[in-house]
């Protein structure tokens, strides 16, 4: 029997989303290797006009520790993509080996990346804002005239994904990234195409993305399985939030993968959401926690 959400979660679910999306910047751009000191930093992408005067970047040791913290300038958002675009900040204390924490005028953390090999594993933050959190790695820098960069499209952090290094782009758009449409249309149009057939083996599927996610509910893992008639398998990003719209989990099924399995186990009972692919194709599933 095929089933709806009800109105209640619907609305309280794009009440939390369009919150997280009213603090779209992010980290898009890092270099950490320029000959010229001067020229280390990050760049910081997101909706034209908006002020980054208030914000802050929080860099940390291998150890967790909190290395220094640089607030940044009053720098508007130029408009150079469909009302998006980027603003460069020099850091010359950057470098490989660290954690790089943006935080928002309220405190909160939007972003928690490592950058160098040191950090394959994650940073994990003893104190600081980011105190508790694991940082993601973003990469390691090859060259100083490159960057590691955001690659992707849509408008939101999670629509890109981090590129092997490329030609360095500070403050422009990123090679190979594109700034329209965005994560939070696609999980709208996800919640409300979303019907559930009561069995405990859910699918998310189009033409570009057939995948299985079970047990649902979930207990300790949930596996993400690819359907064996999948004609042209791809490298989709794959992504989990609480009910809240805070995003829990980041990762990616490889093209050359077949099933992914996401570890449950620290997560809380309650309700989540399992976003896979990106832009406007990517398909949304509500999870269970036992």
């Amino acid at each position: 029997m095929k089933k709806s959400y009800p109105l209640l979660l619907i609305f309280s679910v794009l009440f939390s989303l369009s919150t997280l999306s009213a603090q779209s910047s992010f980290i898009n751009e890092v270099n950490y290797m320029a000959s010229d000191p001067t020229g280390r930093g990050l760049e910081v992408a997101g909706e034209s006009g908006e002020n980054l005067q208030g914000w802050s970047v929080v860099l940390y040791e291998l150890d967790g520790a909190v290395a220094t913290v640089e607030d940044l300038e009053y720098k508007l958002i130029p408009s150079q993509q469909n009302g998006y675009g980027t603003v460069w900040y020099e850091m010359e204390q950057l470098s490989g080996g660290q954690g790089i924490a943006l935080v928002n005028p309220s405190g909160d953390v939007v972003q928690f990346i490592g950058v160098g090999l040191g950090t394959l594993t994650g940073i994990t933050a003893t104190e600081g804002p980011a105190a508790g959190m694991t940082s993601e790695h973003a990469g390691t820098q090859l060259l100083p005239n490159q960057s590691l960069q955001m690659t992707g499209s849509g408008v939101e952090l999670l629509d890109f994904l981090w590129s092997l290094p490329l030609t360095f782009t500070p403050g422009d758009v990123n090679t190979n990234q594109t700034f329209e449409g965005g994560v939070i249309g696609a999980i709208v149009g996800g919640l409300f195409g979303y019907q559930a057939s009561g069995s405990n083996n859910e699918q998310l599927s189009d033409n570009q993305i057939n995948i299985s996610a079970f047990p649902n509910p979930a207990t300790n893992y949930l596996r993400l399985q690819r359907a064996t008639t999948e004609l042209v398998q791809s490298t989709l990003p794959v992504a989990l939030f609480d009910a809240a719209g805070r995003l829990i989990q980041r990762t990616q099924l490889a093209q050359d993968q077949d099933y992914l399995e996401l570890n449950l186990s620290d997560l809380s009972a309650g309700n989540y959401f399992l976003r896979v692919g990106e832009g406007p194709a990517a398909k949304v599933q509500k999870i269970v926690k036992n």
